[in-house]
């Protein structure tokens, strides 16, 4: 498909974009909640070489949830396998975060029901168009 257009496409997005994998919108993600998408968005958005450390509060300020939110979402995600969490010690001012991975999807433990709330779901295939 790319060798029909008139130009080339290469991602030089800078370091204002972040990527997400399909595979969490077209389905992990309704399984996490809201608060899971918005936490899962934001460690995207910190992360650099698979890992970040934002702090409980930092991300409630950014998102503009509460502290028990971010929680709620560490937590689906951590059901999931979407992430994994090192506890980190705080240091003498007081101050310190949590180290998270974002785990690749290979990781991510499978979800058998994508039902929800008697809605059958099941998350979209992508499908190659050709022109």
């Amino acid at each position: 498909m790319q060798q029909n257009l008139p130009f080339r496409v290469i991602d030089k997005r800078g370091t204002e974009f972040y990527w997400l994998d399909k595979e969490f919108l077209n389905g992990y993600a309704k399984c996490v909640g809201w608060q899971g998408q918005c936490v899962y968005h934001a460690l995207c958005r910190h992360e650099k070489n698979g890992t970040c450390f934002p702090s409980l509060k930092h991300l409630a300020v950014e998102l503009g949830v509460s502290i028990s939110s971010i929680q709620q979402g560490i937590k689906n995600l951590e059901k999931y396998s979407i992430i994994s969490i090192e506890m980190r010690t705080k240091t003498k001012q007081g101050r310190g975060s949590n180290l998270y991975y974002l785990l690749s999807k290979e990781n991510w433990k499978p979800v058998n029901n994508w039902s929800n709330q008697g809605k059958d779901y099941r998350p979209f295939k992508s499908v190659e168009v050709k022109p």
